[in-house]
């Protein structure tokens, strides 16, 4: 039989456009079932529920069994030589093992099969083999572009936004498994937000080319989460993966032994304490249950294994005392919703400065404290919203406070969402990739980061080989996590970190309550490559939204113009916030050491009238909802590295600065294109 070989989409492509044909398909042939009432799925339900019968939380539904009739020939189609005709009989005969005598036929009716091996015949077998863990989402269409081009998939893209789903590319779950493995391939692995189970087939992919059998990565690969459907389709994406690599077992067999490591809970609520258990495994160990299914695993469950409350991670999986050499996730990004617990939680997350969680926090903060809890001296990586460095609010704060109290190596990689996106263009998302490591005689925090990182679908393939990240020293990371990865970034911000603590400020205001109306000046609420700024409101012209600003008259409009225009301050911008938003408080604070300096206000009041005088020369047109809007890149002015002369030596840096902020802006601009 061939092999599961996953895909990276190709330039233009997206994981969510490769797939939607395929899902289409699937979708018709689930309706296929759902339309008809099974005509034994008491089969079912003996035949796939858990041998460790503490891990049976949640009762099948039809939506769960049509699902795993589904999976069951979808799993076939993908190990099998693509021009052979599919069938739920031999699809079976696979599954359950040659000697098995269970037929479709005893589950669903027959005409019902026919159509829908008549559908999913369609598609050629090797679509399966490279989208398998993709095309086994129950969530349904849940893209805008989805949404835009049929308005029923609507329901499914709020589902999937409600519950923070997102696919995870091969080559990220590559990257991110590659590294908390790092040679430590027998180790245990947990993630712990584990969906359909990309990472886990990325960690087994790896193990497997690193030595390990398929018996050994079924029981050191670990999984949780709270959707009870996805768990079981993440028990067959890992058995079909492996069962060419394991003739001893049948993939129903694989697929048991993976369910005793992978199960439905709320993850959350593990995170509350870890304490080792205070009663005794009865009867018993889950190990036998391992040798038992190995036997075989159609013997019936038995009442008496295991039973055992469950409060704690190592209540769900006993023989790793809760405590993991690996862990990895893509936790959902959406609020917590109400919880009965929110009090525990928040005693237990150790949150400071009378922080609480409520409904509308979002969950990803929590996932990110099972990097520390669920592994004592190991490695943990997981995928992030980038809010986690800038925003600044509480609970955000007291995290990045969190993190700064956990002793080890910590890595945040910077991903920007534009010209490309690390989930793909249908998932606008600015992300963080967070790497903890620790050892047994690490006693000090230690952060290194990267700067926002910009690519495109050409350059992709070489992305995550490419990342450089930069020892930040002596930093406090509870207001914002600095994104750069230089060494002249970090002395520069080393200086702009002194100008603010002498208080060198610009102090511009957002209400004319110190200031004149003469005294103001225009900024864009959002940015990409340059600011959009605006030195006089009295042109008839359709700005960009913006801000006022207003300014002491120590200041002319044009010195303000100038050092808003600066590379200084778009790198500060994209070294502090989201690359997107121009916070208010960004530009009324900006640690400016000119402030007192007449002669040099002067020189910025000429530079900045010359920079506007070119800037328009090259308007920027741009149409939305019918309004059109015109705004003035300026990050090509060659007036521009003047300005960046005079602020950098103002703060007590070298001028080389100014050239490399010069370099930094022409990169991040072209990114890389010609």
């Amino acid at each position: 039989m061939h092999q599961i070989d996953l895909f990276t989409p190709s330039k233009g492509s997206t994981v969510e456009k490769e797939i939607t044909l395929p899902k289409e398909i699937i979708y018709k042939c689930y309706n296929l079932i759902v339309e008809t009432e099974f005509t034994n799925n008491k089969i079912l339900i003996e035949l796939f529920s858990c041998k460790d019968t503490a891990l049976n939380l949640t009762e099948f539904t039809d939506k769960h069994l049509s699902w795993v009739i589904l999976s069951i020939i979808s799993c076939f189609k993908a190990l099998s030589k693509n021009e052979q005709v599919v069938t739920f009989s031999s699809a079976f005969k696979w599954f359950f093992g040659s000697s098995s005598s269970i037929e479709a036929t005893d589950i669903i009716d027959k005409k019902a099969l026919l159509n829908i091996e008549n559908e999913i015949n369609n598609l050629p077998n090797s679509y399966f083999k490279t989208i398998l863990p993709y095309i086994l989402d129950h969530h349904g269409f849940g893209t805008r572009r989805n949404v835009l081009k049929i308005s029923s998939n609507l329901e499914a893209r709020k589902s999937k936004k409600n519950t923070g789903v997102f696919y995870t590319p091969w080559d990220l779950s590559l990257y991110m498994a590659n590294w908390v493995l790092k040679k430590d391939y027998n180790g245990t692995l947990i993630d712990p937000a584990c969906g359909t189970g990309i990472f886990l087939l990325a960690a087994a992919k790896i193990k497997l080319e690193n030595g390990c059998t398929a018996e050994e990565i079924v029981k050191t690969l670990y999984g949780i989460d709270i959707d009870p459907i996805s768990i079981s389709l993440s028990c067959f994406v890992l058995s079909t993966y492996l069962s060419p690599h394991c003739d001893s077992l049948s993939p129903f067999q694989l697929w048991h032994l993976f369910r005793l490591n992978i199960t439905n809970y709320d993850t959350v609520s593990l995170l509350k304490t870890q304490d080792e258990m205070n009663y005794p495994i009865e009867t018993f160990s889950r190990e036998e249950l391992n040798v038992q299914i190995k036997k075989s695993p159609f013997l019936e469950n038995s009442s008496k294994s295991n039973k055992r409350p469950i409060a704690k991670l190592i209540d769900l999986f006993p023989e790793t005392k809760g405590d993991f050499k690996c862990l990895l996730a893509n936790p959902p990004y959406s609020p917590i919703g109400n919880r009965l617990d929110f009090k525990t939680l928040t005693a237990a997350f150790n949150l400071p400065d009378n922080t609480r969680l409520n409904s509308k926090s979002n969950i990803f903060l929590a996932f990110i404290q099972s990097m520390w809890k669920f592994t004592n001296y190991g490695r943990a990586i997981i995928v992030v919203p980038m809010s986690i460095s800038y925003n600044s609010s509480g609970l955000f704060k007291s995290t990045r406070k969190v993190i700064m109290n956990q002793p080890g190596s910590w890595k945040f990689s910077f991903f920007d969402r534009t010209p490309d996106s690390i989930f793909g263009d249908d998932v606008k998302q600015r992300a963080s990739i967070i790497s903890y490591s620790k050892k047994v005689e690490d006693k000090n925090f230690n952060i290194s980061t990267t700067e926002i990182i910009r690519w495109t679908s050409n350059t992709r393939k070489e992305l995550f080989s490419k990342i450089k990240h930069k020892q930040l020293n002596d930093v406090n990371i509870i207001d914002k996590i600095p994104k750069f990865s230089a060494n002249w970034e970090s002395e520069l911000f080393s200086k702009i970190s002194i100008s603010r603590k002498l208080d060198c400020n610009l102090l511009l205001e957002d209400k004319p309550l110190k200031y004149g109306r003469e005294q103001l000046i225009k900024v864009g609420k959002t940015a990409y490559n340059y600011f959009s700024i605006y030195p006089c409101s009295s042109e008839k012209l359709n700005f960009v939204e913006n801000k006022d600003f207003y300014f002491p008259n120590t200041f002319t409009l044009f010195s303000i113009y100038a050092i808003l225009c600066s590379n200084l301050v778009y790198w500060l911008w994209r070294v502090e916030e989201d690359s997107f938003h121009v916070p208010a408080n960004f530009i009324k604070r900006l640690p400016i050491g000119v402030v007192n300096q007449p002669n040099l206000i002067a020189k910025l009041d000429s530079l900045g009238q010359a920079i506007w005088e070119k800037a328009k020369e090259q308007p920027i047109i741009s149409k939305n909802k019918g309004r059109e809007t015109v705004s003035y890149k300026t990050h090509n002015i060659e007036e521009i590295i003047c300005v960046d002369k005079i602020l950098v030596n103002s703060l007590g840096a070298t001028a080389m600065n100014a050239i490399e902020l010069s370099k930094f802006v022409s990169n991040n601009v072209s990114v890389g294109r010609e």
